[in-house]
């Protein structure tokens, strides 16, 4: 397969598919990579979508389904979660109350996010 064949020569590969549901292409690809990710546009996407979520994981075997919310507006008040947030950006990792030490992917995350933190 070709990801396994980039995988000696990558940290990370990303791969942008289709939206899921319109061609099988995008839900075979998720089957075979270490962090399948579904984006959501806020204010954009259906309602829908979102329940799909858990449509994906139990269908799929999803077990570390990655979700993110993009263009979310930006407001003057500031939240976060999982110990990140800035304005109204913010990404995470983990769940609530993890005592566990900080995963391969979460160190790949802080690391690609890291430019973006400094520039906000």
């Amino acid at each position: 397969m070709l990801i396994d064949s980039l995988r000696p020569q990558f940290d990370i590969i990303i791969i942008d598919t289709p939206p899921v549901g319109l061609v099988t292409d995008g839900i075979l690809i998720m089957q075979n990579v270490d962090v399948p990710i579904y984006v959501l546009k806020a204010n954009y996407s259906k309602k829908i979508f979102t329940k799909n979520i858990n449509r994906l994981i139990q269908t799929n075997n999803f077990s570390n389904l990655a979700v993110i919310l993009n263009a979310v507006k930006r407001t003057r008040a500031g939240y976060g979660y999982g110990g990140y947030g800035y304005g109204g950006y913010g990404y995470g990792y983990g769940g609530y109350y993890e005592d566990e030490k900080e995963g391969r992917w979460a160190k790949i995350w802080k690391r690609l996010f890291k430019k973006a933190d400094k520039e906000i």
